[in-house]
């Protein structure tokens, strides 16, 4: 009797899920669904890497170092650089350790921009290119979340071409000195400048991959930016003679 009894009443609760239960519960699945895929979805609008991208072979007229005037000694270490961005992999492969990261420092207007994207034309290989207060989010945790897919990119040129140019434009915007924010330092921008860091001498190689960023307030910049190892150089862009 008693499991004739629990049989029917199991098959009374299986009916009640069913029939009555059922829609409730599946609109709440429902509900719930659509309310973390709208957040996925937000959280990849916000979180995607606006950015100004130059393939090889894309014609850049005006961008060379044959339309460049005025500092020979600036254009010459630009040359330096191109020989080791064409053999990248060579130049590990022999023991060697390539440059990481180059700072163009100087008045604005002075051609920082050009300079880099001339090195990326030269060299023939991808060129990646973003302002650093874009870099910056009301969100918290989107900035990192831009740095990281910035690399990301960069990586996957850098398989495909054998070197990638990551380059910022005025990196104080993201890159002062730590410590000296709203709270204690412990905002937005230090939490970009933190995953910055690791991006750029983390755990994951970056072969390939140098980032050249320009300022006209190096000397706001945090000391962890220019250790060797991150910006192994720094290039004065004056005004041309």
């Amino acid at each position: 009797v008693v499991l004739v009894g629990s049989a029917l009443l199991n098959a009374d609760f299986m009916r009640w899920i069913l029939q009555d239960a059922f829609p409730y519960i599946f609109r709440i699945v429902l509900i719930v669904s659509f309310s973390i895929s709208q957040f996925i979805l937000i959280f990849w609008f916000l979180g995607r890497t606006r950015m100004e991208t130059i393939w090889p072979g894309t014609t850049t007229e005006g961008v060379s170092f044959n339309d460049y005037r005025g500092q020979p000694e600036l254009l010459e270490q630009a040359r330096q650089i191109v020989k080791l961005l064409r053999g990248v992999r060579i130049f590990e492969e022999s023991g060697g350790e390539p440059m990481n990261g180059l700072l163009l420092e100087g008045p604005p207007g002075t051609g920082k921009t050009w300079m880099a994207k001339a090195i990326s034309t030269e060299a023939g290989i991808p060129f990646f290119s973003i302002d650093a207060s874009s870099m910056n989010s009301m969100f918290v945790g989107i900035a990192p979340l831009k740095v990281m897919n910035l690399y990301r990119k960069a990586r996957a040129a850098a398989r495909d071409y054998g070197a990638a140019i990551v380059f910022i434009d005025e990196i104080d915007a993201v890159g002062r000195q730590r410590g000296v924010g709203i709270g204690g330092g412990n905002d937005e921008r230090e939490q970009t400048l933190n995953q910055l860091l690791t991006e750029m001498d983390g755990f994951e190689g970056n072969t390939g991959i140098i980032i050249i960023a320009a300022t006209n307030r190096p000397d706001v910049l945090d000391s962890a930016l220019l250790r060797p190892g991150r910006f192994d150089r720094q290039v004065t862009v004056d005004l041309p003679t």
